[in-house]
């Protein structure tokens, strides 16, 4: 294993990331992600130990720092969860491309870099699948998030009972009505070329009745080969919130490192017959 620390040019920032290379030449690259505002080999190195563990069976991997987080320049502001930062997520991505020659390649990540991979798979015609990790399937509208926050302060009780109020939170919630990006759209695309792990733990919220309404939603709008190509994995017992034990970060690097080497295995998916449900 070489593992090369770089600095990703972006607009008039520059990206800390690190570039995992196995001994040989690589037959797949991976995009690993973070959420918001963690630092690139996320809590007690767990993605750290992922690209070890790629890199052993011939794959190279890239992590990087959000703008303004950890050793990358720039300032990371105000960051709604549902901005989505796939610009950064595309030039590290290509920038890794161009340094290892890779042409099959894939994006993780978990809760916000879940989003994004969704978004750059969907961008990137080589991207042959994505793993989407413990993440609302459908991104939150900043309205969303906002009257989120009201219903667990006095401020839903403010809204509730002053119609003026109410008057004006919806005035400046109309302003943005509309999600920052289109999972569903890229949903569909990713799937039409590629795979989808939705990777959950059981005690998650994220795979509550609701949730799995959500999937099956976004499912009803694909071909049966589309459909094919997505899984969702449970692991049990678990949450994977903060990956808090050390049996749960054993399970989600077993399963990303198991995902990912079936994924670059033989032949690209989009030449594959269906799988099958």
């Amino acid at each position: 294993m070489r593992a090369h620390p770089i600095f990703v040019p972006f607009r008039d920032e520059h990206l800390a990331a690190m570039l995992t290379l196995p001994e040989d030449e690589p037959r797949g690259l991976l995009l690993q992600m973070t959420g918001l505002g963690a630092h690139r080999s996320h809590r007690f190195g767990i993605w750290t130990r992922t690209a070890a563990l790629l890199a052993d069976r011939g794959i190279a991997s890239i992590r990087f720092d959000y703008r303004g987080v950890g050793e990358s320049t720039g300032d990371l502001g105000v960051w709604h969860m549902a901005d989505i930062p796939a610009g950064q997520a595309t030039a590290v991505l290509r920038f890794g491309m161009e340094a290892t020659g890779a042409r099959r390649v894939a994006a993780s990540g978990n809760c916000g870099g879940a989003w994004t991979a969704l978004v750059v798979g969907a961008r990137i015609p080589e991207c042959e699948g994505v793993a989407f990790i413990r993440a609302p399937i459908l991104a939150p509208t900043r309205r969303g998030r906002l009257t989120h926050r009201a219903s667990r302060s006095g401020i839903g009780a403010l809204l509730r009972s002053n119609k003026l109020a109410r008057t004006a939170v919806r005035a400046v919630l109309n302003r943005k009505p509309k999600r920052a990006v289109d999972l569903a759209a890229s949903h569909a695309e990713v799937l039409s070329r590629g795979r989808i792990l939705f990777l959950f733990g059981e005690e998650d919220y994220h795979v509550n009745e609701t949730a799995r309404g959500d999937l099956e939603r976004l499912s009803t709008r694909l071909t049966p080969e589309q459909r094919s190509r997505y899984e969702l994995r449970i692991i049990p017992g678990r949450s994977l919130a903060g990956f808090e034990s050390l049996e749960t970060q054993d399970l989600v690097v077993d399963a990303m490192v198991d995902w990912t080497t079936a994924l670059f295995a033989g032949t690209r998916p989009a030449e594959l017959a269906p799988a099958g449900r």
